[in-house]
């Protein structure tokens, strides 16, 4: 096993646990929680990691999953009932360890994954070689990267401002338009032609486009009361997240974010995992696509959850007239009513 160097001296006692009395404790855990921990939970691994109990205050290996939900968040859930709540940074503090890729996945445009989501997977104790039976047989393998820790990462990832909002709907809608256009004309009228159209046919749907899109968007936000200056940053994009507190233990901000999503039109729960995610999908409209929307709620601390909300369009375009930026808004505002 090889365990970060930038953990204290104090920290190698660990290695030496197998033969003491704290090796009872793992050995009885994997067998009946895992089952019930992962139900809905995708795309995963588990790993043995080094915490604090909640329960005795004592560190120790327990078994734990990384997962990532979907495309749009990461978390960690403790499978063993030492912990009633996610881990925080006091209970975490002994060990430091990077996933490969994470961090450059987060990035990518489908990922808004905020600091504190990131923070979760510090505590994870990573293999350069397969575990042993004793230490969980058959789990996935990682190895520890020295270049960079998950800390490094931004107080919250940056969405996309509406300049490039503004880019994509104009490059996705007016490009595709414009070549069907040139197309159509040099089969009719010859390629002179069809190479005037082309650069026009872009420039007129394109724009068109995006006029369209900011006119839905300042309408919606006018409606709603939040119209502000630099509006168009935040909401022309039609990928949503956000991020809040909520002085409330993890249980009632999870019953709360369920209200939210139930007050959403035309939405539908397809996914309540009582480890702190739910999943929505809001019907198509007239106007809409359909929304893919998800909440996920972790502890703070006994008193206090925070929560990540998601909302993009279920199909991937580009042109949402403001739908996503309006769902989380309508959430977060649900959320915080009378916190």
């Amino acid at each position: 096993m090889d365990i970060d160097p930038e953990m204290p001296e104090s920290e190698p006692a660990p290695e030496s646990e197998p033969a003491p009395e704290s090796e009872p404790a793992p050995e009885s855990e994997p067998a009946p929680e895992p089952e019930a921990a992962t139900d809905n939970l995708r795309q995963a691994g588990v790993y043995s990691v080094f915490l604090r109990s909640q329960e005795d205050g004592r560190h120790r290996y327990f078994l734990t999953k990384i997962v990532h939900l979907d495309e749009n968040i990461v978390h960690l859930v403790v499978l063993s009932p030492d912990f009633a709540y996610r881990p925080d940074s006091l209970q975490a503090e002994q060990s430091k360890a990077t996933l490969p890729g994470d961090i450059e996945e987060a990035r990518s445009r489908h990922m808004s994954v905020s600091r504190r989501l990131f923070s979760l997977m510090l505590p994870v104790y990573c293999y350069e070689e397969a575990v042993t039976d004793h230490e969980l047989n058959g789990y996935r393998r990682w190895k520890i990267l020295d270049t960079r820790e998950v800390a490094d990462a931004p107080s919250q990832l940056p969405g996309f401002d509406g300049k490039s909002a503004a880019w994509r709907i104009f490059l996705f809608s007016g490009v595709p338009f414009g070549l069907l256009q040139a197309a159509w004309h040099y089969y009719i009228d010859g390629l002179t032609v069809a190479l005037l159209v082309l650069p026009l046919s872009t420039i007129i749907f394109g724009g068109g486009m995006v006029l369209t899109q900011r006119y839905f968007v300042k309408r919606r936000l006018q409606k709603s009361g939040t119209l502000a200056k630099g509006w168009e940053d935040s909401a022309m994009s039609a990928y949503q997240m956000a991020e809040t507190q909520l002085a409330l233990p993890f249980s009632a901000a999870f019953a709360r974010a369920l209200g939210a999503l139930s007050r959403l039109k035309g939405s539908r729960i397809i996914l309540k995992d009582q480890a702190g995610t739910i999943e929505a999908e809001v019907k198509e409209g007239f106007s809409s696509e359909g929304q893919s929307v998800s909440i996920s709620i972790y502890s703070v601390g006994l008193d206090r959850a925070g929560v990540v909300v998601r909302s993009v369009p279920r199909k991937g375009g580009e042109l949402d007239l403001g739908k996503n930026h309006e769902n989380v808004q309508s959430i977060l505002n649900f959320l915080k009513e009378g916190v």
